[in-house]
């Protein structure tokens, strides 16, 4: 069970597999590794690694609409997760 903070962080492989109107339909593969931020004795501060696939309909000049599956290796339970994504036009660094 995590806490209040998260660390999180991913890295993911997209290649487009088919188009249709105005959109791209890519499939993903990824892997996510998470862990909370709180310091603990009683157990290990590793992140917990999910490598997982997806599939993604990137609409042209608008979002991003994904759908994946991940397992994680450490639980060995599976997650399906869906949200949308949305392009930041400029860099905000």
């Amino acid at each position: 069970i995590f806490g209040r903070r998260l660390f999180f962080g991913t890295a993911e492989w997209a290649r487009p597999v088919a188009g249709i109107l105005f959109a791209s339909i890519d499939a993903a593969v990824f892997i996510d590794a998470a862990r909370d931020g709180r310091v603990r004795l009683d157990a290990p501060a590793a992140p917990e690694p999910a490598p997982g696939v997806g599939l993604r309909v990137r609409a042209a000049g608008g979002p991003t609409f994904r759908i994946d599956s991940a397992r994680g290796l450490q639980d060995g339970r599976w997650a399906l997760t869906a949200g949308t994504v949305v392009p930041i036009g400029h860099w905000i660094f």
